[in-house]
């Protein structure tokens, strides 16, 4: 993995396309979610307000996501700070983990019965 030291410093080309291919699935993902799945889940009369509570954090998380992206615009920005850039990307990759853990432990359970 590109995180693990020393991985960084031999080839921050690679790892910075690896961080743009992985941003642009992200982004694909969540602008999905909002275009597609929010809309949907919404019109559940039943679970409205938890639809709401996440689609409400959804913009805190794209906030989140764009920084991180935007703060690391070129492989030379990754070389001239391996561990920050180590140090953020753990930090982005636990807050999708939080993300993903609440929306399978209180939101997803809530839409099954509706076939979303």
């Amino acid at each position: 993995m590109f995180l693990e030291p020393g991985r960084l410093e031999e080839d921050p080309v690679g790892t910075h396309q690896t961080l743009v291919h992985f941003a642009l699935l992200l982004r694909n993902h969540l602008d999905l979610e909002d275009g597609l799945f929010y809309p949907k889940a919404r019109a559940n009369t039943v679970c409205g307000p938890i639809v709401a509570k996440f689609e409400e954090g959804m913009s805190h998380l794209k906030a989140t996501v764009d920084a991180y992206i935007l703060g690391w615009p070129d492989a030379q920005s990754l070389a001239n700070d391996p561990s920050g850039f180590r140090n953020y990307t753990q930090a982005v990759l636990r807050v999708l983990e939080r993300r993903i853990d609440s929306e399978e432990a209180e939101l997803f359970p809530q839409l099954e019965p509706e076939g979303l």
